[in-house]
């Protein structure tokens, strides 16, 4: 492992349009081979990636991916719009779809990183959290975010979840895991 882990935060459709050099931490990459990463992580992930070089990359409206020097070993992607109505139509709170501008979602971490740590500022994280920290910056922080998590995965996550302003919205059952749920998750920022 190298001695700091590098990250890339960036708009998918700024991606798209650029073949300019991207600086990630000691390295540079061209956008398409970045794009290549991310479609690399999301296959390893179990998850198809479709990229329409028009602007669209799938649901992904922002990405975020983390680098061991020049090898990729982590991801995650805010999906902008609407694209997150499933969730809430399953919980019955369509209602406060129109709160939430962007769903958390597409993580993805390297067996062998899971557990270390991102220097991100002048702080030592989790990558999964430094992932997140990284993407809501790139935002902008006046934005409500909401996850959605399956739950057996990710039951550890409920304590830091709520220590950091995220509420419970609903569950509903997974239909890829029997006998499992599938949990939403949103803060509420009033700022």
């Amino acid at each position: 492992m190298a001695d700091r882990l590098n990250y890339v935060v960036a708009d998918v459709n700024d991606l798209l349009n650029n073949n300019d050099e991207i600086s990630i931490g000691d390295m540079s990459k061209v956008a398409d081979e970045v794009i290549d990463d991310l479609a690399e992580l999301v296959a390893k992930q179990g998850k198809s990636i479709h990229v329409d070089r028009q602007g669209v990359l799938n649901n992904i409206k922002i990405l975020c991916i983390v680098y061991d020097d020049e090898t990729p070993i982590a991801i995650g992607g805010l999906k902008k719009g609407k694209n997150f109505e499933y969730a809430f139509r399953k919980i019955n709170k369509l209602d406060l779809i129109n709160e939430y501008d962007y769903e958390i979602g597409y993580f993805y971490t390297e067996k062998s990183y899971r557990g270390k740590m991102i220097e991100i500022g002048n702080s030592n994280l989790p990558i999964f959290i430094g992932i997140i920290k990284l993407l809501i910056n790139f935002a902008g922080k006046n934005k409500n975010y909401c996850f959605t998590m399956l739950q057996s995965r990710t039951k550890k996550f409920e304590n830091l979840f709520k220590k950091n302003g995220y509420n419970l919205l609903g569950k509903y059952p997974s239909i890829t895991a029997a006998g499992d749920y599938v949990t939403l998750w949103g803060n509420h920022n009033n700022d």
